[in-house]
């Protein structure tokens, strides 16, 4: 994979990012070749808000995980479903796989003094049961 060059003028850059393709996990979307689907930039120990986020890694040629909801309500967008509900669908990856699941997290960085034992950030990662146990069944 070749080497990705931010110049955001910082003093440490972390990109964050999932790998996927031929070699990896079975290859479940059927990609052609391996890719980096980035989920996270850590600029000198501060996550960058989704709006910078999406905008860094446009003007880098980074693909980012799905994203399916932007600057939108959450009750809104979950429409009356448990957020475990909402992590069942189809990937956007690949139109007959399930996707993973979702993270939700809010449009600016926030933390809570009582999520400091997992690092603060306010976000929720919800992985699909019906994915999890396809998974399983096929391990």
């Amino acid at each position: 994979m070749p080497a990705i060059k931010l110049s955001l003028g910082a003093r440490s850059v972390v990109v964050r990012g999932e790998v996927c393709g031929p070699g990896v996990q079975g290859n479940l979307y059927g990609l052609k070749e391996r890719r980096v689907f980035v989920f996270d930039i850590l600029v000198d120990d501060a996550y960058l808000d989704a709006d910078r986020f999406l905008a860094v890694c446009a003007d880098h040629g980074l693909t980012t995980v799905p994203v399916l909801a932007r600057a939108a309500d959450l009750a809104v967008w979950l429409f009356g479903r448990t957020v475990r509900q909402a992590a069942h669908g189809i990937s956007q990856l690949a139109s007959s796989v399930l996707r993973e699941g979702i993270v939700i997290k809010p449009m600016r960085e926030a933390r809570h003094a009582e999520l400091a034992t997992m690092g603060g950030r306010l976000l929720l990662k919800q992985r699909d049961p019906v994915y999890l146990a396809n998974e399983k069944d096929s391990a």
